[in-house]
């Protein structure tokens, strides 16, 4: 019997939807509810209520969602891709859509419809969706409801970065400290989402036509969609109306091919194993107590670690308070003379951290005797300023030496501190009382206490409570250690593998631990720490953490009983101490006063005096009880008009009329005139220089016309120094006699456009810049962003891009600059530019349909700055429609190289002056460094002003680059121009003790991975204090003056060490004697390859072996000994090398290790620099690292026979791949190929060690034959999905989670790229240099020759597969470069480079439409040539069905998996007719465990 029920079940990562429909496809039944992490019991619930509605009828079932697709797996259900379920419910129910934009709990999609049809999910990053809102409204102490009303009663939107969920609740947190209104900051919220939304799905593609807005988020929330309506400015026609958006999904399911007709009993028979799951690591060893005695003693030697108290009820004197106004918590601290503790008050700032600060203080009135009083009051913490300004306390702190203070009285041999809080963590070393090294989290709050809170709450648990949970834990789930974000997405991971919640609190604990001590402390030997740690924060109040840390440093750790209250506690005796002090000033003051009154009375009177003057009780000026009851506070907000910044400024109003200001970054912001007598800033200063020309037409300028005095004496220094731009400067007018041509002030502009402004005068264009850096600039072309990862730099480009088309530019002017200019007085090993600043019109041209539409003439030529002769041929191709003659392209080069050199000039001179006038002022001087671009005030959030506010002069690393000091030698290859100016900055402030470096780096920046070590070193090598902050669309500058101050504090309390040279240890060398004696490992990359390449080395008397597969362990490793920041390959190389020197299989004073170099303008080329210096931090100096092929060889040799077979083994490596991946999915016979690959890959061996070209042709041809004969299953047709990407990750199967067995078990063919073909393509690189930029013709013929020879051994390998039935042929690599030039230039030459638009366009070719495009997570060429081309290859083919996949230490395998079924999904529909599709013989989640 059957009703014809149709029931869809859709469990996602936080709510689980059941809805059930009847014969004619109507919802019959729905269900919405959180599972709480709980899914298997929210399922039986779920299950026991449907059991209701459908009886004992048979009806069609399918699961759907992200944690529904591993309970589909054990419970043997039917399963659809949720982005399918939805597509399917769109066409079904509302077939007018065109677009529809879908959030979910922790997922977003969007999907287009139509002739065009695209598929959008979200990656690693769980930003932006109903999560991030849950968490959020959280902060505001409500729901997800509560924040739609306040946001319904919103009067403004502020910014908040929409990047990342942790970047959005650090501006959310900054505002609420502020005093901003919850109604604003809940609007912001929600725009913040939308921000999210469009610049990480859209990637190029408008959100146009009929709009389905779906999902939980979007269902509940109607200010939400309300946000996406007017960001995207619909028509509200266009907008859908969907009766049950919440259940689209579920609904989606139910209705799609893959449900199957079942019974009840069938969706119940495997309930018991609805828990199992084995792919996220677990490990008994993580475990925290091996027995309840452990625990036990555990407990008991920390609840030793108590503070003295008092009672405040009977105690008389003065009572010191301490307050710490915190990031999410405010603490209030009370003290006696003794510093004994009579009062405390701890608690959440719910919002509102002034009002709770009143609250506690209003407590602490009540509590008091009359026989007592408040003597001193001092605040600290991120509310520091305003609690001071508003309650009249006595001083403030900054709240690292409150804690340090603190932590002091607790242990005064304390050798380190280390503090995590609510979105902050502190790490201070101290050495003999002085603090040596202060160490902060970065602009991200990742891995802090608000996280455990939030996903405890998000647990209906306190975080108390979540953290109890922990003690019962017997494996632990390795979650990680770097974003909060990916740590959710192995949250959400382990939750659908059913781990237990004690194991994913212990594991929780251990991340954060993690995170603390090896993202954010860097530690590589923890002996750094000393012997007596103190550990503080709320955060340590959970023992996970605690016992995480102590397991991890192998000792004990101090934890006070108070520790989250040690900021307020060491406020409080830093207020004792203060007061006390000027008490005794004071009586001194005036006994000095009444002896000279008193001079000729009597010893007693005189005496009586003094007495009277020393005794006189203290108040503090902290407002009384009745003041506090009556407290109020008016709020209002403005744009400041004071210059183009145009601030949004909050000010505060307290009922004694102060006032205080927030979000100004000057004080105009606050209506008082330009202060004009500051500490001199060069940044300012370069700023208008820079743009300052007369054919320039710079609305930023214009906006700034009323403050003209820094671009007064930047045209003042123009015409004191005669260059002819200053004197153009002086003529009424410009004639602009060939048109307009607009430019970005974006990136390269940032060094290079004083050379374009001058060319352009010279040829008579009128140069029309884009607006000045906003976050509206932004806005405007976030939805062109074809990659979420990218630095908020690049991102800017698109909006710079929309500003000039919108000011109706039909000419701009954007090169690609892969060189800098040579710099004469430091040279490097080269002169590259950021893969990223190099050629990001690339990006623009490819995804900013705008250009076309318009038609816009777009001009990004690849031009060579660096070589004059050069770039004038370039420069007459480029122009050549323009109809200008090469001797006036030459007159105006000329001019822009001199105006150029005289820019910098005048920066130098610039620079001189400032140190000038800090000497005759005794002003100390800040040595602010970092990229051209950070000059961009937008970029660098004000944080040059901010510096300058604390009377501090700055200079910048290009205005010291030619000042003479003492040189440092280097651990890494400097090859970046921007880079050199860096380490010499780092020098000249370590030469230089009235110098200090701040070094700003943007999110994102994979390079500075590399610059922010070795400025460090640099700096810390000298003993000199090494202050980094990360910017990025983050735009308060809260922890960024924390930094500073701290900074400042220290210094005021530490002696500067005379100056010594920095000597570097000299790195271990392989010699002639090492190839004898040693054993020299190699880290794996493509398995079938180096199987065979090893096999040659040794045959050539190199010992090589490959060590085993680096796992968890080794990738842990890895994040301990590098920067956090650099890419995944150098993590899993290194982590692999160390846990094999490690292991004890090998002795480390007869070990090499052997690596690639690839000697570009990628972080490859330093992979050995960072293995040295992760060896050395390890405790293996001894072991050299040198290169194979690269700058580094040693004494690694290869005869030309040796690189013969090398290549030779490539080849066959590139075969095997071939053949194995072509016939295994479709063999008759299971495990017929295997054998034969088995076979072939000894054959192949065979001939490397005894073979000739002859045997080597006729291996081939008698290799494919028998591979081309394997039986396969007729009919049988399974979609091809080809695999490209980054080197490393493309092949490497533990890099990419095992792709290939995923897709295999998925029901997929693979399609693998050769590996010769990298190799070709670095050769090409002697081809393109000569042809688009500055190569010789010599290096040009040198790698025609390589190729030649190349494609000789490769000949044999093509013809056979050319004549088989089953194989497609590899084409050559100048076919490739064609098919890459299509969509791409080839100077595009880092990393991968055009190869890999080459790879994707080639697959398109034989017919190879699903590509699965790999990237190390923030690769920087990939960003331009991966994601960046993927709306261009569809242009070309509109059924290019591509996916890209971030890998990462922190990547979630489900999200990655999920995402994998929605692309074949889509590929299966293309299943030809008359053929069938086999059923996958196991999931892909299997090959994970």
């Amino acid at each position: 019997m059957t009703d014809n029920f149709k029931v869809g079940i859709d469990i996602g990562s936080t709510t689980i939807k059941v809805v059930v429909l009847d014969a004619e496809e109507h919802i019959v039944y729905k269900h919405y509810a959180r599972h709480f992490s709980d899914i298997p019991t929210a399922l039986v619930t779920n299950l026991t209520a449907l059991k209701d509605v459908v009886g004992p009828s048979r009806f069609r079932f399918a699961l759907t969602g992200s944690a529904g697709m591993g309970i589909a797996q054990r419970l043997q259900l039917p399963f659809v891709q949720e982005v399918i379920a939805a597509a399917t419910a769109v066409k079904k129910l509302i077939p007018q859509t065109d677009t529809m934009v879908e959030l979910g709990g922790e997922d977003a999609k969007i999907m287009y419809f139509g002739s065009a049809p695209e598929e959008r999910m979200n990656g690693v990053c769980a930003g932006g969706t109903g999560a991030f809102i849950d968490h959020m409204a959280a902060l505001l102490n409500t729901d997800a409801k509560g924040l739609n009303d306040l946001a319904a009663k919103a009067k403004r939107i502020y910014t908040i970065a929409s990047r990342c969920g942790v970047f959005a609740k650090t501006d959310i947190q900054a505002l609420m400290n502020d005093g901003a209104s919850k109604e604003d900051i809940a609007k912001s919220i929600f725009q913040a989402v939308v921000n999210q939304t469009i610049g990480n799905l859209a990637q190029g593609r408008e959100i146009t036509g009929n709009v389905a807005f779906l999902g939980g988020p979007l269902y509940f929330l109607p200010e939400l969609k309300k946000r996406f309506v007017e960001t995207l400015k619909m028509d509200p026609e266009k907008v859908v109306s969907v009766e049950d958006g919440a259940y689209f999904v579920a609904v989606g399911s139910a209705l799609s091919d893959e449900a199957k007709e079942l019974e009840f009993k069938d969706l119940t028979a495997n309930l018991d194993k609805a828990e199992a799951g084995h792919g996220i690591a677990r490990d008994e060893r993580l475990a925290l107590f091996r027995s309840e005695g452990e625990y036990d003693a555990f407990i008991e030697r920390h609840n030793k670690d108590k503070v003295k108290r008092g009672d405040l009820s009977s105690y008389a004197g003065p009572v010191y308070v301490g307050i710490d106004a915190g990031s999410t918590t405010t603490k209030i601290v009370a003290i006696g003379k003794d510093k004994e503790i009579l009062y405390t008050d701890y608690g959440s700032n719910q919002g509102s951290p002034l009002k709770i600060v009143i609250k506690e203080l209003t407590g602490l009135y009540k509590a008091m005797p009359d026989t007592a009083y408040i003597a001193g009051c001092l605040t600290t913490g991120y509310g520091e300023k305003i609690v001071k300004a508003a309650l009249h306390a006595d001083a403030g702190e900054v709240e690292t030496f409150a804690h340090y203070r603190a932590a002091y009285e607790f242990c005064p041999e304390v050798t380190c501190v280390l503090d995590i809080g609510g979105q902050d963590m502190k790490c201070f070393l101290i050495n003999n009382g002085n603090i040596g090294k202060i160490t902060l989290n970065e602009a991200c709050s990742a891995g802090c206490g608000s996280f455990i809170e939030n996903f405890a709450q998000g647990l209906g648990m306190t975080a108390a409570e979540f953290a109890d949970k922990a003690m019962d834990s017997k494996t632990p789930v390795d979650l990680g250690t770097r974003c909060t974000v990916f740590m959710n997405s192995r949250v959400k991971q382990a939750q659908k593998e059913g781990a237990p919640l004690a194991d994913i609190s212990a594991g929780i604990g251990l991340s954060v631990i993690k995170n603390a001590l090896f993202k954010v402390m860097q530690l590589k030997d923890t002996r750094e720490l000393g012997d007596h740690i103190v550990v503080q924060g709320g955060t340590f109040y959970n023992n996970a953490v605690l016992r995480n840390m102590e397991k991890l440093l192998g000792m004990d750790v101090i934890r006070p009983d108070i520790a989250g209250l040690m900021g307020a506690y060491g406020a409080a005796i830093l207020s004792l101490e203060q007061t006390e002090k000027e008490m005794e000033e004071a009586a001194a003051a005036k006994a000095t006063v009444a002896a000279a009154a008193t001079a000729g009375a009597t010893g007693v009177a005189a005496s009586a005096a003094n007495n009277a003057a020393a005794t006189t009780p203290r108040r503090s000026t902290l407002l009384p009880l009745e003041d506090l009851q009556n407290f109020t506070v008016t709020t209002k907000s403005y744009r400041c008009n004071g210059c183009g910044n145009h601030c949004l400024v909050t000010m505060q109003t307290f009922p004694d009329g102060g006032r205080y200001f927030t979000g100004n970054r000057c004080e105009r912001g606050e209506g008082k005139p330009k202060n004009t007598n500051k500490a001199p800033n060069i940044y300012e200063y370069k700023y208008q220089r820079l743009f300052s020309y007369p054919n320039v037409v710079d609305p930023a300028a214009a906006a700034c016309a009323h403050d003209g005095k820094a671009a007064k004496n930047a045209d003042a220094s123009r015409n004191a120094s005669g260059n002819s731009g200053a004197k153009n400067a002086t003529r009424p007018s410009f004639t602009a006699k060939r048109g307009r041509i607009g430019i970005p002030r974006v990136l390269n502009m940032y060094e290079d456009f004083p050379f374009w402004a001058t060319f352009f005068g010279k040829l008579g264009y009128e140069v029309v810049l884009s607006g000045k850096s906003s976050a509206q600039i932004y806005y405007k072309g976030m939805s062109t962003i074809p990659s979420d990862s990218l630095c908020y730099p690049a991102k800017l480009v698109h909006g710079h891009i929309m500003d000039l088309v919108e000011k109706g530019v039909k000419k701009i002017f954007y090169p690609c600059m892969p060189y800098n200019m040579e710099d004469e007085v430091n040279r490097t090993g080269n002169h590259y530019n950021c893969p990223v600043v190099a050629s990001y019109a690339e990006n623009i041209r490819n995804n900013m349909d705008v250009l076309r539409n318009e038609e816009i003439k777009f001009m990004e030529p690849f031009l060579p700055i660096n070589d004059p002769k050069k770039m004038l041929v370039r420069l007459t191709e480029a122009f050549k429609e323009e109809g200008i003659k090469q001797s006036e392209l030459k007159e105006a080069m000329d001019a822009g190289y001199k105006e150029l050199e005289q820019y910098r000039e005048d920066v130098r001179q610039k620079g001189a002056e400032i140190l000038r006038i800090a000497k005759e002022k005794n002003l100390p001087v800040i040595l602010l460094v970092g990229r051209p671009y950070h000059l961009d005030p937008e970029i660098n959030h004000g944080i040059p002003e901010m510096i300058q506010s604390y009377n501090l002069a700055i200079v910048s690393e290009d205005s010291v680059y030619h000042m003479d000091t003492p040189k440092d030698e280097l651990s890494i290859v400097n090859q970046w121009s921007y880079h050199a100016r860096l380490y010499h900055a780092a020098s000249f402030a370590a030469a230089h003790p009235e110098i200090n470096l701040i070094q700003l780096s943007s999110f994102g920046c994979g390079l500075d991975a590399i610059t922010t070590n070795q400025v460090r070193e640099i700096m810390e090598g000298h003993q000199r204090l090494y202050t980094m902050i990360k910017l990025d669309e983050v735009s308060n500058l809260g922890a960024a003056r924390i930094r500073l101050r701290s900074l400042l504090a220290v210094l005021s309390r530490r002696h500067v060490p005379d100056y010594k040279p920095l000597i570097m240890p000299e790195r271990a060398y392989f010699t002639h004697d090492c190839k004898e004696t040693h054993t020299i490992l190699a880290p794996q990359m493509a398995p079938i390859h180096f199987n065979l390449v090893t096999h040659v080395l040794n045959r050539y008397g190199y010992k090589v072996v490959i060590p085993d597969t680096p796992k968890e362990e080794a990738i842990n490793l890895g994040l301990q000994y590098v920067q956090n920041d650099m890419c995944y390959p150098a993590i899993v190389v290194i982590g692999q090398m160390l846990q094999a020197i490690k292991s004890g299989k090998y002795d480390p004073d007869h070990t090499s290790i052997v690596l690639f170099q690839t000697c570009g303008a990628c972080r490859a080329t330093n992979y050995m620099n960072l293995l040295r210096r992760a060896l050395r931090n390890a405790g293996y100096p001894q072991v050299p690292v040198f290169a194979c092929w690269g700058l580094e060889q040693d004494a690694f040799k290869l005869n030309p026979s040796g690189f013969k077979d090398v290549a030779k083994a490539i080849i066959y490596g590139d075969l095997l791949q071939n053949v194995t991946n072509r016939m295994r999915p479709y063999e008759l016979i299971p495990g017929s190929t295997d054998k034969l690959y088995e076979k072939w890959l000894q054959k192949c061996k065979d001939e490397l060690d005894h073979g000739n070209f002859l045997k080597y042709r006729q291996t081939i041809q008698q290799l494919v034959k028998e591979f081309d004969a394997i039986p396969l299953v007729p009919n049988l047709w399974k979609p091809k999905v080809g695999v490209v990407g980054e080197i490393l990750v493309e092949y490497h199967p533990v890099a990419n989670n095992h792709l290939e067995q995923v897709l295999a078990r998925e029901g997929a063919e693979v399609v693998m790229p050769e590996l010769a073909n990298f190799m070709l393509y670095m050769a090409f690189d002697g081809i393109t240099r000569h042809d688009i930029l500055d190569g010789s013709w010599l290096r040009k013929v040198g790698a025609q020759m390589f190729i030649k020879v190349a494609d000789f051994f490769m000949d044999p390998m093509r013809k056979a597969l050319a004549k088989s039935k089953h194989f497609t042929s590899p084409i050559s690599i100048y076919k490739v470069a064609e098919l890459a030039a299509q969509h791409v230039s080839l100077g595009n030459m880092a990393g991968e480079g055009w190869l890999l638009p080459g790879e994707m366009t080639k697959l398109m070719e034989e017919g190879v439409r699903n590509v699965v495009c790999l990237q190390p997570w923030a690769c920087l060429p990939n960003h331009i040539l991966g994601k960046g081309v993927f709306r261009e290859i569809r242009r070309s083919y509109e059924d290019a069905n591509l996916v890209a996949m971030d890998c990462d230490a922190g990547a979630s395998e489900v999200n990655q998996l999920n995402r994998l079924k929605l692309m074949l999904s889509v590929a299966k529909e293309k299943c030809p007719e008359g053929m069938h599709m086999a059923e996958a013989a196991e999931t892909a989640e299997n090959s994970l465990a």
